[in-house]
């Protein structure tokens, strides 16, 4: 089966390795990890569920989905293939154009999977960069928000990760809430790069009212998530590796905006550059604020 599928697959563009029994599938998990698995149940050394069961307690090789192609066809033996960790089963024999088409759709689900940030659930870098990269390349008209937080790294070390997480999900919900009431939640890209820092790329005439939105709607709601006695004085107070008290004001927003309008960028790898300097000149000002790269050339 093995020789069938690599001669199946490389017509389908796919670089292929067909090993023979269990312990060099793991071996050639674990070396050069792979964007799928086709594995037989019936392999000459070990059950190809116990290698699925150990694909599975590797974290760093965990994601990769593993499809099982086995003449044992039983229902009771698919439910136990799921149970294991098995993403998908195709009994022998097989279709091959239905078997490419669930390989293809196993390795897109997966690339999708790995862009998502876990704890908004936006997109993360691989697609941010991957759409930027495409309106660039068809020469769209394109401005960026580059959104980052004042003093969250002081909220996280004085209430703690799990309080910081409301405060990155506070803001995701803001943004999501404001492209959808103009109706570009399917237009426009929110993608979270990490941590504190998310981007917005739209239209330029859309960019200065989302900046006002956003920064209304989150100096409105942010406040809440401080403790009544440090929401009334308007900070909090943390001690520096030295034990002298240092003051951090109630967290604001900082907003830099870049667009292709007066200038060009090759790639998103440009862009981001600029917009490291905007969105510092953004921070540079108090309190919640919005900064346009105006420059041309």
């Amino acid at each position: 089966m093995g020789q069938l599928l690599r001669e199946i697959l490389t017509r389908e563009g796919y670089k292929t390795e067909v090993v023979t029994s269990g312990r060099d599938a793991m071996k050639s998990a674990l070396e050069s990890p792979p964007k799928l698995i086709v594995l037989d149940l019936m392999l000459p050394d070990v059950d190809g569920l116990e290698i699925t069961r150990q694909i599975r307690a590797i974290p760093r090789v965990s994601h990769i989905p593993i499809l099982v192609v086995s003449a044992r066809g039983e229902v009771s033996d698919r439910v136990e293939g799921l149970r294991r960790g098995v993403d998908d089963y195709m009994p022998k024999p097989f279709d091959v154009s239905e078997l490419v088409a669930r390989i293809q759709s196993h390795i897109r689900r997966a690339s999708e999977e790995r862009s998502i940030n876990p704890l908004s659930g936006l997109p993360g870098n691989f697609k941010i960069y991957g759409f930027i990269d495409r309106k660039l390349a068809a020469a769209a008209k394109i401005s960026v928000l580059y959104l980052d937080l004042d003093n969250f790294k002081a909220y996280n070390d004085y209430y703690g990760f799990a309080h910081g997480d409301d405060v990155i999900l506070l803001l995701a919900s803001i943004l999501e809430q404001t492209l959808k009431e103009e109706g570009r939640e399917n237009v426009d890209l929110l993608g979270h790069i990490g941590g504190d820092d998310f981007v917005i790329v739209t239209e330029p005439e859309h960019a200065a009212h989302y900046c006002e939105v956003i920064i209304g709607r989150f100096d409105e709601r942010i406040p809440l998530l401080y403790h009544e006695k440090d929401r009334e004085r308007g900070f909090i107070e943390l001690r520096d590796r030295r034990g002298n008290p240092q003051v951090y004001p109630v967290m604001t927003i900082s907003i830099g905006i870049v667009s292709n309008e007066r200038r060009s960028f090759e790639s998103h790898v440009d862009l981001a550059e600029v917009a490291a300097e905007v969105k510092n000149m953004a921070k540079g000002s108090s309190g919640s604020s919005c900064y346009f790269d105006r420059r041309s050339g």
